[in-house]
């Protein structure tokens, strides 16, 4: 059965089907590179720390995916598309971990991320990263109280 083009895909894997590939075939993507869009446990050998900082993803290129498996399309040469609008977006990624593990890497990457897909042609020094993003991450804090 065919799947149907109208399907957003979120293009997280470099091994089987590649997001030029999926591109290729007319299909809309998200970029969910695991290098920087992953968050996992801090044991996990694909990242020190368990992360990339929110200066990784402001440095990436959303029409680029890499992998730190050895397995993946993505690990010794990056893939790289030229910019379409078929890539809409990136998505965050975040498993194995508990809440604790989780909510500051979510945090502090989502509003990188949110900087970077919003500004795709362009950039921001890190100093006036930090000035806007420590108001933002404030306002995390206080949603974060209200909701427990």
């Amino acid at each position: 059965e065919t799947i149907s083009r109208d399907i957003v895909v979120t293009a997280w894997e470099s091994l089987y089907h590649l997001p030029n590939d999926l591109i290729n075939e007319g299909f809309t993507v998200t970029n969910s590179s695991w290098l920087p869009l992953y968050i996992v446990p801090p044991t996990h050998s694909g990242v020190a720390g368990g992360r990339w900082q929110p200066d990784d993803i402001l440095r990436w290129n959303p029409y680029t995916w890499r992998n730190w498996w050895s397995a993946s399309a993505a690990y010794q040469k990056p893939i790289v598309v030229k910019p379409t609008d078929q890539v809409i977006g990136g998505t965050l990624c975040a498993w194995e971990c508990t809440y604790d593990q989780d909510i500051i890497p979510v945090k502090e990457n989502l509003i990188a991320l949110s900087e970077r897909l919003w500004n795709v042609n362009g950039s921001v020094s890190t100093t006036k990263f930090n000035e806007s993003a420590e108001k933002l991450w404030a306002m995390a804090d206080l949603l974060l109280e209200i909701g427990k």
